[in-house]
């Protein structure tokens, strides 16, 4: 099990953490998608490349995630740049302590305009550095004020997928066909035709990310949480599978079943 050096869980103590990384099934979607590119530019929606996802924790996995600063080395809640403070990073992610960047995914397609577009932005963001990363910084400040690591971000998901998902990707889409056949008669009846699929499979994806993010740590009672190898009979507190140190409790429920059996 990946751990992460300095890694502390603020709600349970736990020093283990689980990495979500490429080439994980969200970031790999994240960087082939050429739809968020719309998110990334337009609106400036950020995903943080590493993500540490707390094991011990019982809670839904949005609020037992952490982002790590490679400078200060610190852990700071995913929720910091989660809903209100998820959209209008167009420079990136930012540490709220020390103000050093937080490495960030990009899609394909946005790196690429990034590149080409650069003389445009970059004099601009010169100028304006050090009063935008404070403007960050206090954002992400805001958020910890209002214990925004204690709330699930999202009430109505499938609204949720459908408006702020599966509309963007939509106009993303429009706005391609549109300057690469011009506006006529058939590209509007095909722009209308396709909202419909566009907001049923946005609010799909809702549901998805409902399933990954709401639901709670589960695992089997008298195994590993991190990796489900069975502790019965263990004489430690260290799984000989992936090097968790679990809860005594754990053993004990195992023992228990064990015993019964």
């Amino acid at each position: 099990m990946p751990t992460s050096p300095g890694f502390c869980c603020p709600v349970c103590g736990g020093n283990v953490s689980k990495r979500q990384e490429f080439p994980s099934l969200t970031t790999v979607f994240w960087i082939l998608n050429p739809a968020l590119a719309f998110n990334e530019l337009l609106l400036g929606q950020r995903l943080p490349r590493v993500t540490h996802s707390c094991i011990r924790c019982d809670q839904p996995l949005a609020l037992r995630q952490y982002v790590h600063c490679p400078a200060c080395h610190r852990f700071h809640h995913g929720m910091l740049w989660g809903k209100g403070n998820a959209l209008g990073h167009w420079f990136g992610l930012f540490c709220p302590d020390c103000g050093s960047r937080i490495p960030v995914l990009l899609s394909l397609v946005s790196l690429l305009i990034i590149i080409v577009t650069a003389p445009l932005w970059w004099p601009l963001w010169r100028v304006i550095r050090n009063r935008w990363i404070d403007f960050e910084r206090s954002r992400a400040h805001r958020q910890r004020a209002v214990r925004v690591d204690t709330r699930l971000p999202i009430r109505r998901w499938l609204r949720w997928g459908a408006l702020g998902w599966g509309l963007p990707v939509w106009a993303a889409m429009g706005v391609f066909e549109v300057l690469r056949r011009g506006i006529d008669r058939v590209t509007v009846i095909q722009l209308v035709a396709t909202l419909p699929l566009w907001l049923a499979g946005g609010a799909l994806f809702g549901h998805l990310m409902k399933r990954i993010l709401v639901r709670e740590h589960k695992f089997k009672a008298g195994h590993c949480r991190a990796c489900g190898y069975n502790l019965r009979g263990l004489p430690s507190n260290v799984c000989p599978e992936c090097g968790f140190r679990f809860d005594p409790a754990d053993r004990r429920d195992s023992q228990r079943d064990l015993d019964r059996g």
